[in-house]
């Protein structure tokens, strides 16, 4: 499993593979999804979400630091964007800080300012 962020959070909520919901979502700590979701997603208290390699991820995201490894599309509002290796995103970015990792699949129009 790709890792680029810990997430050894004792808090942490895991939506593993096989799952798929629908709806809006909010999340307030540090969230690890290896599923299939589709819908709103908010990060509260500046939390953290983190795609998974196996999970497809659709809808828009605010909030917090958002780490894709899988795939996701839909638009994305954060404080940072994180897109590693193996991750195909097709979406709207936009963020203070935007991490692509080599070999990421990436279809955006991006807006970054560090302001």
């Amino acid at each position: 499993m790709l890792h680029y962020t810990d997430i050894t959070d004792k808090n942490l909520a895991h939506l593993p593979t096989g799952t798929t919901i629908k709806g809006e979502f909010h999340f307030s700590g540090p969230t690890y999804v290896q599923s299939n979701l589709e819908g709103n997603f908010f990060l509260h208290n500046n939390c953290y979400l983190q795609i998974g390699v196996e999970a497809y991820v659709q809808g828009p995201i605010k909030g917090g630091t958002v780490e894709i490894l899988g795939r996701f599309q839909g638009e994305i509002d954060a404080e940072k964007i994180i897109i590693g290796p193996v991750a195909k995103v097709n979406a709207d970015l936009k963020s203070k800080e935007l991490v692509v990792f080599p070999g990421a699949i990436l279809n955006s129009r991006s807006d970054i300012d560090a302001n």
